[in-house]
């Protein structure tokens, strides 16, 4: 039997710690969806963002790699994707990545109706408005609203009654509201 000089030597893993933050406060952002990708783009880790702490990821060999933000959490846009460098040579290493808040704005839609169209007897006429587009970097968004008339509403001089719905939160960009068609009323051009 022969005898082996070799020597082992023990190697801890490597640990990332990632961490989520508000670009404008620094604090930890709940509810981003991140992918770490290695350098042939196969995703090696993905997880969600807590604001308790940062992902602690262990366990990937030294090389390059990507953070990508797959989602962003609610009142955030979506950040540039990151590129890192983990190396043996610090097993605690950290990579950081900033959500901008995104800047919203509010939508009011003003529906006006003449009030001796109405008969109330068949109970108070409802409209549907549609709010569609794109914010300022490509992502699309849908709302839906409705305004109600009711009895009591004030009537003004020209008799008519004016309800209105509010979007509130919509991300600047780029929008178009519709009307859909409300029995007996047909929506009128937006």
């Amino acid at each position: 039997s022969r005898s082996s000089n070799t020597v082992y030597t023990y190697m801890p893993p490597l640990r990332l710690d990632v961490y989520k933050r508000d670009k404008k406060t620094n604090g930890l952002v709940a509810g981003a969806k991140l992918s770490i990708l290695n350098a042939e783009g196969r995703v090696v880790k993905s997880f969600t963002t807590t604001s308790a702490a940062p992902e602690r990821v262990r366990g990937l060999p030294s090389g390059t790699y990507t953070l990508r933000e797959d989602k962003a959490p609610g009142g955030y846009k979506t950040a540039a994707p990151i590129i890192f460098t983990l190396t043996a040579d610090e097993m605690v290493q950290e990579v950081t990545m900033y959500d901008a808040p995104l800047e919203t704005c509010t939508v009011t839609v003003r529906k006006r109706i003449k009030a001796s169209d109405i008969v109330w007897a068949h109970g108070s006429p409802s409209f549907l408005f549609d709010l569609m587009g794109t914010e300022e970097d490509g992502t699309e968004h849908s709302y839906a609203g409705s305004v109600t008339f009711t009895a009591d509403m004030p009537v003004d001089v020209k008799d008519m009654l004016e309800g209105t719905y509010v979007f509130p939160n919509v991300p600047i960009g780029e929008y178009k509201v519709s009307e859909r068609d409300a029995a007996p009323y047909t929506s009128a051009a937006s």
